[in-house]
């Protein structure tokens, strides 16, 4: 039976069903399962849940990983899947130590390089000090070996330029970083927006980093073929709902703020199933607020920012654009003269923090 229910599982999240998955592995697991297969029903489960409820996925996967029967390839997807979620659960410094320490039990090669990747991928979401001293010299001196010859180094490529990009280098140059990772001007096989080896978070930083570096027919691009994978997946969860949110900041970004506006409020009710207060959630809230500021609705903006509680504590994640920018020009829209100064200068001390 467990098999069979597995069976089903792996038929469901084919055809974009991932609910029906979960409901599939949650009674397989009732079984249960024997020893030998325990750990990778949890470990499949985590698969079915991990944009949808971040937290149970933790969970899962913690669970599987402390069991006998993850090994080779599929204990370290195991790994990357927890650090995302822990990542969209907004415990980021948790998912750096969990893929750092999994990297130490590998030799040099493909693997240990991927998840040195996904480790400086998760530094560079970090809103704080930097984790790694000297992060953006070595992720500098790993992307000039790179010639985007696989996934790893295509990976390290975007890095760097996302990183490049976040500093203010030369646009011309975080370009040409971008432009080497993909092949022939596309997402090659295995780093596409549904393929799970690299995820979401690895191409949006793609499109950020050509988004700002006024690429904007290349963002565009990418943001809207993101929305359509998932749609046509069938996806639901925090990933549908990222899509609608960077649709949205392409459509900003054009000054087309009508259908701006309309992507992110999409994307903010999608986000609100998924969980209020994390990274998904603040990114589409940011963005909503951000777009009815420069349509002048400046009321509107203040009750959606009371409404859904875009006020400190910020996230432990980047969100674009930043959170403490865009709150100080809604302090300044409302009236707010003083605490929109101070907002603004917090803003700017901790960008300058992280050499940004």
């Amino acid at each position: 039976l467990v098999e069979q229910l597995r069976k089903a599982a792996r038929e469901h999240l084919a055809v974009g069903a991932p609910d029906a998955a979960r409901r599939c592995l949650e009674r397989a697991l009732l079984e249960p399962p024997t020893p030998d297969v325990h750990a990778r029903v949890l470990y499949e489960l985590g698969c079915a849940t991990l944009l949808t409820a971040p937290a149970t996925t933790i969970e899962h996967l913690q669970l599987a990983l402390s069991m006998a029967g993850l090994d080779g390839d599929t204990r370290v997807d195991a790994v990357w899947r927890l650090s995302q979620a822990l990542l969209h659960n907004n415990q980021l410094e948790e998912a750096v130590r969990t893929v750092e320490a999994e990297a130490a039990r590998h030799a040099p090669g493909p693997t240990r390089l991927r998840l040195h990747a996904v480790q400086y991928m998760w530094e560079g979401l970090h809103v704080g000090e930097t984790i790694s001293p000297d992060r953006s010299g070595h992720l500098a001196e790993l992307a000039a070996a790179c010639t985007g010859r696989d996934n790893s180094e295509r990976a390290l490529l975007i890095l760097r330029g996302f990183d490049a990009m976040t500093r203010g280098e030369n646009a011309e140059e975080v370009v040409e970083l971008c432009d080497r990772a993909l092949v022939n001007g596309r997402l090659p096989p295995g780093l596409g927006w549904t393929d799970a080896e690299w995820g979401i978070e690895l191409l949006l930083m793609l499109a950020s980093a050509y988004a700002y570096s006024d690429r904007l027919d290349r963002a565009e691009t990418l943001y809207n073929e993101a929305l359509r994978a998932y749609e046509t997946a069938g996806w639901s969860g925090g990933h549908l709902a990222l899509a609608h949110a960077y649709v949205g900041l392409g459509h900003r970004r054009r000054g087309r703020l009508r259908e701006a506006e309309a992507a992110l409020r999409e994307s903010l009710r999608i986000a609100e199933r998924v969980g209020r207060g994390l990274p998904l959630y603040w990114t589409a809230t940011c963005n909503l607020v951000d777009t009815l500021l420069v349509r002048g609705h400046a009321e509107e903006a203040w009750e959606v920012a009371e409404r859904y509680g875009f006020a400190p504590p910020y996230p432990s994640t980047i969100v674009i654009p930043d959170p403490r920018s865009v709150r100080g020009r809604l302090l300044l829209a409302v009236g707010r003269t003083k605490d929109g100064v101070n907002e603004l200068e917090a803003a700017e001390k901790a960008a300058h923090g992280r050499g940004l």
